[in-house]
C-alpha cells in the first residue's frame, strides 16, 4: 500500500512538471537553427535559463540534478529533470557518458559561443563602457548579435566585467545582477568605483565608451581576427 502511495506521488510530481514545462514552452517561442552567433538562449523558459546557467557555473566538471534543484531553491527533482531533457532535446545540455549519479553540463557548442564576446569584453578596461552593440560588431561585424552578448553578460561566470557592458546609450539594463542577487545599482556602483559618472536620466558618461571601431583595432593588437563590420 506505501509503495502504491509513493508510486502515485511521484507521477503526480511528473505530471505537475510536465504542465509546468509546456507552460514555459508556450511563454516563448521555440528555438530555430540559427548563425553561429545566435543567442542559443532565445526562446528558453525562465526556469530554462536558470538550469541553463547553473550549468554554465558547474563548468566541464558538470553536477548532479538534485544539486541544481538545491541552487533552485528547492525546485522539484522531477521539474529539474524535465528540463534538463528539454535542454538535451535542443542540444544545450548533455549527460556527462560512465558518470553515475548521473551529472548534467553543457554542450560544446554551448560552452565555446560566447568566447569571442568574452575576448571582446576583455578589452574594455577600468573606467571604461561598452554596449552589447559595440562587442557584437567587433566580433561579428554585424549589431544583431547584440542579444546573445547580452545573455552572457547575464549568465556566463566567465564573461570579464559584466558591469562593464551596458544597453544602448549607456543604460543599465534594469535585469542587471551579480553572481550574489545584487541588482543594477550594484553595476552602477562599480562603475562609478572606476570614474564613471552618471547623468541625471541614469546614462553613463559617454566620454568613457569604448566604441566597436577601438574594441576592434584592440583585438587586432591581442592577434584576434575580426570580420569586416557591416553596419554599427
Amino acid at each position: 500500500m506505501e509503495a502504491n502511495e509513493a508510486l502515485a506521488k511521484f507521477f503526480a510530481q511528473l505530471s505537475a512538471a510536465a504542465a509546468e514545462l509546456a507552460s514555459d514552452l508556450r511563454a516563448s517561442p521555440a528555438l530555430t537553427d540559427g548563425p553561429e552567433d545566435e543567442d542559443l538562449t532565445t526562446g528558453l523558459g525562465p526556469r530554462q535559463l536558470e538550469i541553463y546557467r547553473i550549468l554554465g557555473e558547474a563548468g566541464d566538471g558538470g553536477i548532479v540534478t538534485s544539486e541544481i534543484s538545491r541552487q533552485m531553491g528547492g525546485y522539484d527533482v522531477p521539474n529539474a529533470y524535465l528540463a534538463l531533457r528539454r535542454l538535451e532535446a535542443l542540444e544545450l545540455a548533455e549527460l556527462m557518458p560512465g558518470e553515475k549519479p548521473q551529472r548534467w553540463r553543457l554542450r560544446e557548442r554551448a560552452r565555446g559561443n560566447a568566447g569571442p564576446y568574452l575576448l571582446a569584453a576583455q578589452q574594455v578596461e577600468p573606467g571604461e563602457w561598452a554596449t552589447y552593440g559595440d562587442i557584437a560588431i567587433a566580433v561579428t561585424g554585424r549589431d544583431n548579435a547584440a542579444r546573445a552578448v547580452g545573455r552572457a553578460a547575464a549568465t556566463l561566470p566567465s564573461f570579464p566585467n559584466p558591469h562593464r557592458v551596458l544597453k544602448a546609450g549607456g543604460l543599465v539594463p534594469k535585469e542587471w545582477h551579480d553572481s550574489v542577487g545584487n541588482g543594477p545599482e550594484e553595476c552602477r556602483r562599480r562603475l562609478e568605483a572606476e570614474d564613471v559618472s552618471f547623468s541625471s536620466e541614469g546614462r553613463a558618461d559617454p566620454a568613457k565608451r569604448v566604441s566597436w571601431e577601438q574594441l576592434r583595432e584592440r583585438l587586432r593588437v591581442a592577434g584576434v581576427p575580426v570580420p569586416a563590420a557591416s553596419g554599427a
